[in-house]
C-alpha cells in the first residue's frame, strides 16, 4: 500500500494532486493556446465594445441629429478592442506559441466579440425612423426611405464586423511581437 502522498495511478481511485492552473480539472488542456486565449478575450472585447456603446447612446439621448460629444465613444471602445486582441496574442505567445497563432487568436477575438457588432446593429435598424426624420430636417434635398438606412445599417455592420477580424488578427500579431519571447536559431 502506498505511502501517503504518493502517487496509485487512476485505478485506485485516489485523487492525485498536481499543479494544474485549476481551469482544466487537473488535466492538460487539448485546446491550443490560441483558441483558449481567444475564447478568453473575446467576450472580453465583446462586452467593452457593448459597454461603451451604449454608454454612448445613453449620453447622446433621444437626439440622433446632435449627438454631442457622444460622438466619439466609438473610437474608444474601437481602441479597447485593438488593445484586447493585442493582450489575446501577447498571452498566445506567451504560451509558447508563434505569432501565427497569436494571429488566429486575434481572429477568435474578432469573431467573438462580432456578437457585439449584431446587437448594436439590432439596436440602430430601431433608430431607422429617427435617423430619417433627422436627415429630413437637416437638407431640403430628397432623403431615402427609411428601408435604405437599414439597408445602409445591415451593410455597414456586416463590414464593420468583417473588418474587425481583420484587425483583430494584425492587433494579435502585434501583441505577439510585444511578448518579447526569442525564438532560438540553430
Amino acid at each position: 500500500m502506498p505511502a501517503d502522498g504518493e502517487r496509485t495511478g487512476r485505478s485506485a481511485g485516489v485523487v492525485e494532486s498536481d499543479l494544474s492552473d485549476g481551469y482544466t480539472g487537473g488535466r492538460m488542456s487539448t485546446q491550443p493556446a490560441w483558441l483558449r486565449n481567444g475564447l478568453t478575450y473575446g467576450p472580453v472585447a465583446a462586452v467593452v465594445t457593448l459597454v461603451v456603446n451604449l454608454a454612448g447612446r445613453a449620453l447622446r439621448g433621444s437626439d440622433l441629429c446632435h449627438p454631442g460629444a457622444a460622438g466619439s465613444l466609438p473610437y474608444l471602445g474601437f481602441a479597447l478592442f485593438v488593445l484586447v486582441a493585442a493582450l489575446a496574442g501577447r498571452a498566445t505567445v506567451k504560451a509558447g506559441q508563434p505569432n501565427s497563432a497569436a494571429a488566429l487568436a486575434g481572429v477568435v477575438v474578432g469573431a467573438v466579440s462580432g456578437i457585439a457588432g449584431v446587437i448594436l446593429l439590432v439596436l440602430a435598424l430601431g433608430d431607422a425612423n429617427q435617423m430619417a426624420q433627422c436627415a429630413k430636417s437637416q437638407t431640403s434635398a430628397a432623403v431615402p426611405s427609411v428601408d435604405v438606412f437599414r439597408t445602409v445599417a445591415i451593410i455597414a455592420s456586416l463590414i464593420a464586423i468583417a473588418a474587425g477580424v481583420g484587425i483583430g488578427a494584425a492587433a494579435g500579431v502585434i501583441g505577439g511581437l510585444t511578448a518579447g519571447v526569442r525564438e532560438e536559431t540553430s
